[in-house]
């Protein structure tokens, strides 16, 4: 698991707004766009300062760099407010107990272990 937390500022009163966490491997391809809508979770107000925590359940990643980028917006998109193309990068190390092979960087970044059944 992953969380993250963000901190906004907003200047003025800001309504209906859409935030985006990009996760990139190290050689800048896109894995993922995590939006607040896709959770079911919206922010119809920030005044000041506000605080988010974002949290990745079983996130399994390949051991390599990762790189985060950050947006905000207005709900319809239409308004770009900030957009940090990468903010924050993070390494994951070999060696987990969940895995039961060696993970190779040619061989995937997200590492799954689906339920597997025979089918007679």
């Amino acid at each position: 698991d992953m969380e993250l937390r963000l901190s906004v500022k907003a200047f003025k009163p800001t309504k209906n707004i859409s935030i985006a966490i990009h996760l990139y491997r190290y050689d800048e391809i896109v894995l993922a766009n995590i939006e607040n809508i896709d959770s079911n979770f919206f922010i119809d107000n920030i005044e000041g300062e506000a605080q988010f925590s974002i949290r990745l359940n079983n996130l399994n990643l390949y051991p390599e760099t990762y790189k985060l980028g950050f947006w905000i917006a207005s709900s319809n998109s239409q308004e770009t407010y900030d957009h940090l193309l990468y903010c924050a990068e993070f390494n994951i190390l070999e060696g987990s107990p969940l895995v039961r092979r060696k993970l190779l960087k040619s061989g995937g970044s997200i590492y799954l272990t689906p339920e597997w059944k025979k089918v007679v």
